[in-house]
């Protein structure tokens, strides 16, 4: 798990400083389980060391806050869980940013 998580932050760090990304949205269209959520977490304490603003939104289509953090950040990391996330999902999440002006800078699955 952990060194996982590592190469993970590693890779977003890496896409974010590419583009100039200082605030992104890990978008999870579900609720996260207690793993999950840890690991997000952690991920969200340490993006912060290198002056990344990551937020995690959970169940995001049933939070309209949630859409406007996200529009506000501009970039969004899509979460998926794989067996639960269909390509459907992924799709119309997909044409939902593009249409919106929302950047995806990356996606990650928790299996």
């Amino acid at each position: 798990f952990k060194q996982a998580n590592i190469q993970l932050q590693n890779r977003i760090r890496l896409a974010c400083k590419q583009k100039g990304i200082t605030r992104i949205c890990a978008a999870a269209g579900f609720s996260c389980s207690a793993y999950e959520r840890e690991c997000l977490h952690d991920m969200e304490q340490n993006l912060r060391e290198f002056q990344i603003d990551m937020s995690v939104l959970e169940n995001d289509g049933a939070d309209t806050d949630a859409w406007m953090n996200l529009a506000e950040a501009g970039n969004v990391l899509m979460v998926c869980r794989m067996g639960w996330t269909t390509h459907r999902m992924i799709d119309d999440a997909m044409s939902f940013y593009l249409e919106n002006g929302v950047h995806v800078t990356g996606a990650l699955a928790f299996a």
